[in-house]
């Protein structure tokens, strides 16, 4: 199974960050938690499926 990809991060600064931009983080790094928690649930379901295959 390949690593999740890293999370974005907002800039690292004492500047104000953008709401969008803030947004288009968050929204991404959501997306991305998301897809990686579908691929854990068919890696397990998988491995149910063989532990039920080869006890």
């Amino acid at each position: 199974m390949e690593p999740a990809p890293p999370l974005e991060r907002l800039p690292d600064s004492n500047e104000p960050v953008g709401l969008v931009e803030t947004l288009t983080v968050v929204t991404r790094n959501y997306r991305a938690y998301h897809l990686v928690a579908e691929r854990l649930r068919a890696l397990q379901a998988w491995v149910r499926e063989q532990s039920a295959v080869v006890p």
